[in-house]
């Protein structure tokens, strides 16, 4: 509106300057000048007043150039990151003083699918910051930015786009161990009830574990368990897995030279109390060595049945049909827990380590190997029975001792993590997801992640209930990464890795352990090694 008025003015001045050109000259031929100086002059005012006509005339391009549109000042925005929260502030530099707001808008954009979303938030037009409750480990902190808008009655300012990218480390609580579990072994394995607010952390050189409570967005320790039951020579490992309350804890543990056993811990009061062990009731004419890191360990919701098996350091005792090579089912009696079922692979199978089950422990997914290629055992518990079908060839992935399976609740999906080798060197890390459709495991997803060439990598995989968020990785002697996925309506989308998103500056083995609840609030890794202690890292 501005330029227009300037336009019409300059042209305004055109037209009387053309005009006195006129006058003069009719002026001149009726009035002749009296000699050669005033007919100059004369005419060198004409071509003054020409020249001064001219839109190309310096003076009127300068006055235009500098009289062109102004942007307003575009309202800034910072964001800042705590423990499970996103902090939003923003300067509105433009309307600060002299116009009122009528809206304040925050925007969520992800730039791999190129969508923004207005996120459901209250702010009154008086506010200069918000805060977003977030879950860390269901955020895309790699592709994600933000952009706060601010409306008047007439128009909308919009910040910059802000990311967000850096800022993870700072979302995430650190949990560390209290003096008497300072050793190396502090997040040996960690675990979490189904709703992510009890959580337990095992460490073996102590031949013990926290329990801890999430309570007014802090992490409380509630409770040490301890048990002569636990395995405390060298090298012991410990696993854990609690009820859909976290009311009933078991641990498992094992070392080298010494079979399985399983204590049960259950709540009373604040405290965890020891109520019953168990010792896996293995063949005791087959003497060998445990692979510990083959131990795994299942608790019902109900906390009422433990799934729990370990592998032999021999291969060939893997495959054979003995009580060392089963996965024991227990059910809690009036007095004690009863051993209710003993799990079999068929024969000629290899066992691997990897099992998981459904909520109630009613299903069970047992991996094994035959003639170097990948099944899926499934048994099912009905009248107090349990049966098992044709083992399923699982084409995708090859069969080694560190595959995992994860079951959803319903046991109608599962993840199966595997490696497949490169092209180049080194072998990188698939998970893929299967459903059970008229009978059958049929692939519906996967994720791969880069390769490595770490010999010693062993993977890692964690899922919520409904497979919705998953944690996908590897760790070796001195280095490790986990990637985080979360379901979109294309499936797995990468959220971010570890430890990249960590900004650290030196290699790590920080995933020990990794844990999602089943309601997908709360994932945990543990770093039992940290050069200092272990520490776990929480996303809640």
């Amino acid at each position: 509106m501005h330029n227009l008025a300037r336009i019409v003015a300059i042209s305004v001045t055109s037209i009387c300057l053309t005009g006195c050109l006129v006058y003069k000259e009719s002026t001149g031929n009726a009035e002749k000048p009296t000699g050669d100086e005033t007919e100059t002059e004369t005419e060198t005012e004409t071509e003054s007043n020409v020249v001064l006509a001219d839109p190309n005339n310096i003076q009127i391009s300068n006055q235009l150039e500098n009289d062109g549109l102004i942007a307003p000042v575009a309202p800034t925005l910072s964001i800042l990151a705590a423990p499970g929260a996103l902090r939003f502030v923003w300067k509105d530099k433009h309307n600060e003083e002299t116009t009122e707001l009528t809206k304040i808008a925050l925007y969520q954009y992800d730039y791999r699918s190129d969508i923004e979303t207005q996120i459901d938030a209250t702010i009154e037009t008086t506010d200069t910051q918000y805060t977003q409750t977030i879950g860390p480990h269901q955020l895309a902190w790699d592709s994600t930015s933000y952009r706060i808008e601010l409306c008047t009655s007439d128009n909308c300012l919009s910040s910059m786009r802000m990311p967000i990218k850096d800022l993870l480390s700072n979302a995430v609580t650190p949990i560390t161990p209290d003096n008497t579990q300072l050793s190396n072994s502090f997040g040996d394995h960690v675990a979490l009830n189904a709703t992510g607010n009890v959580a337990v952390i095992t460490s073996p050189a102590q031949a013990s574990a926290v329990v801890l409570f999430h309570v007014a967005d802090r992490w409380i320790q509630a409770s040490t368990l301890t048990s002569n039951q636990f395995a405390t020579q060298t090298g012991a490992t410990m696993r854990a897995a609690l009820s859909a309350s976290g009311d009933t804890i078991a641990i498992a543990s094992i070392a080298n030279n010494t079979k399985p056993n399983v204590v049960v811990f259950d709540r009373l009061g604040e405290n965890w109390l020891e109520s019953s062990s168990m010792l896996l009731n293995t063949s005791n004419t087959l003497a060998q060595n445990w692979y510990t890191d083959s131990l795994v360990i299942d608790l019902s919701d109900d906390g009422d049945r433990v799934a729990v098996a370990a592998h032999s350091v021999v291969s060939a005792n893997n495959a054979l049909n003995s009580g060392n090579n089963n996965v024991m089912i227990f059910d809690r009696g009036t007095t004690s827990w009863v051993n209710s079922a003993t799990l079999s692979i068929p024969a000629q199978h290899t066992r691997l380590p990897a099992f998981s089950t459904s909520a109630d422990i009613d299903r069970v997914f047992i991996l094994s190997a035959l003639t170097g290629s990948l099944y899926l055992n499934e048994y099912a518990l009905s009248a107090n029975s349990w049966g098992n079908t044709k083992p399923q060839f699982i084409g995708a992935i090859s069969p080694t001792a560190d595959n995992i399976v994860v079951s959803g609740s319903n046991a109608t999906e599962i993840a199966i993590a595997g490696w497949e080798a490169s092209s180049s060197s080194g072998r990188a890390p698939v998970v893929w997801r299967f459903q059970k459709l008229a009978g059958s495991w049929i692939a519906s997803d996967s994720v791969k992640l880069p390769t490595t060439t770490a010999a010693t990598a062993s993977l890692r995989l964690a899922a919520d209930s409904q497979l919705s968020s998953i944690a996908i990785g590897w760790q070796a002697a001195n280095s490790a990464n986990v990637a985080f996925y979360g379901q979109t309506p294309l499936g797995w989308q990468h959220y971010f890795s570890v430890p990249d998103a960590f900004n650290l500056n030196r290699n790590l083995a920080l995933a020990q352990s990794v844990a999602i609840s089943a309601d997908n609030s709360t994932a945990f890794i543990g770093t039992s090694n940290t050069g200092n202690g272990g520490m776990v890292s929480a996303f809640r």
